[in-house]
């Protein structure tokens, strides 16, 4: 059987870096809208150029891959901003599914843990954790 104090300090630990991970994917996903705001103004730039290009050769319209293409290669540093930001904010909320299922799947434990006692009958070993007090 395992000690449910040590069970809840493992799962305040986690509930605390959670915390902690939703605070720097928030800060992620900031930088990550920013980025995407300055890639997105020079696509708009770029597409324009095109357009009035194509519009003067006497072509429909800009294929989209020919307008991201072309901004790629006109604003290189401000996609390679974008693309790192987006697998950055990517990679954290990897961490942060990683994270929650350990945190869960440590909530299943205890769980079972309290049914185990419940159905044997056993007290539980008295712990001072979340506030209940010791005997």
């Amino acid at each position: 059987m395992s000690d449910p104090s040590s069970l809840l300090d493992e799962i305040a630990a986690d509930a605390n870096a959670l915390d902690r991970l939703s605070k720097v994917i928030y800060q992620a996903v900031a930088v990550l809208d920013e980025a995407e705001a300055v890639w997105e103004a020079r696509y708009d730039e770029t597409l324009a150029a095109l357009e009035e290009e194509f519009a003067e050769a006497g072509r429909k319209s800009v294929p989209e891959h020919t307008a991201v293409s072309a901004a790629r290669r006109a604003h290189r540093s401000e996609w390679t901003t974008y693309r790192r930001a987006k697998r950055a904010v990517d990679r954290l909320q990897q961490q942060l599914s990683a994270k929650k299922a350990a945190l869960s799947g440590r909530q299943s434990n205890l769980a079972a843990l309290r049914e185990e006692l419940r159905v044997t009958g056993a007290e539980p070993p008295v712990t001072a954790s979340f506030g209940r007090r010791a005997a």
